[in-house]
């Protein structure tokens, strides 16, 4: 009898401890899901921040960080290395690969002009400069995740201080596509605007990693023929012209800055 009953405990304990795996596997499974990293992730965010002369001033961004970078995704974040714990304070414990790349570095550089700037639209030249680098450094990290083995099918560009989270947090979940093909691989995924000389809210572009190259190179050729002023040091001013000469390279998602992020938040994720 007393060897029955053993046998019996015996059993209880071995599927208490299946049970128990089972339980620790779905959690784990979830907190991926859910947490911090993610081993399976299909998107990358890209991002990044420089101390020029802007729209606002660093007082303000020091406010919109707060929010806009606590979205829950791998971010490479490109930036000076002096400024890597001034970001992580607002990134806290969500995965960021931080890339020292200064102003010199830039490849918008090579076709920056210095007309092209102007007090409301385009404040300062380092600015326009970093807004044509967008496109650039979403291929850099395609590269950068290639050469580490970390490739993802879709980079998303996020602005650092992105208008859509400035007064709200953004959603806790994981910003991971369920279906990578549920959004076109050789297109540009945007928001229009109707704004006074362009159509595009450049604060979120979501592109195929296979397709990157391919806009890199129209992007920059539109950049370096361009020959309209100050209007030049805008990307959407740019990414205007190549639609109204390519549409089918591009996909609207939503209309309004930044409302293609929520779009994706909403029925992407």
């Amino acid at each position: 009898m007393i060897k029955i009953i053993l046998n019996k405990m015996s059993l209880f304990s071995f599927f208490i401890i299946i049970l128990t795996i089972i339980l620790l596997i779905l959690y784990i499974r979830k907190y991926n899901k859910e947490g911090l990293t993610n081993n399976d992730d299909n998107l990358t965010v890209v991002s990044g921040y420089w101390n020029v002369t802007n729209k606002y001033s660093n007082g303000k961004y020091n406010d919109f960080f707060l929010n806009t970078l606590k979205i829950n995704q791998k971010y490479i974040f490109y930036c000076n290395k002096t400024d890597n714990d001034f970001i992580k304070q607002f990134r806290g414990e969500y995965e960021t690969e931080f890339v020292h790349y200064t102003l010199d570095d830039f490849y918008s550089k090579q076709y920056n002009k210095d007309d092209w700037v102007n007090k409301m639209h385009v404040p300062s030249k380092e600015l326009g400069m970093i807004w044509n680098e967008k496109i650039h450094l979403l291929k850099l990290s395609r590269d950068r995740n290639l050469s580490n083995n970390k490739n993802t099918e879709f980079y998303i560009w996020i602005d650092a201080g992105i208008s859509k989270y400035r007064d709200n947090l953004p959603p806790t979940k994981r910003l991971n596509l369920k279906d990578v093909n549920s959004l076109p691989h050789n297109k540009l995924c945007y928001s229009q605007v109707d704004g006074d000389y362009h159509m595009f809210s450049a604060g979120v572009l979501l592109i195929h990693e296979s397709f990157i190259n391919t806009f890199h190179e129209i992007y920059y050729e539109y950049l370096k023929k361009c020959n309209s002023g100050w209007k030049c040091g805008s990307d959407q001013y740019i990414l205007t012209l190549i639609f109204n000469d390519k549409p089918e390279l591009f996909y609207k998602m939503s209309e309004g800055y930044g409302e293609n992020l929520t779009e994706i938040f909403n029925n992407y994720v």
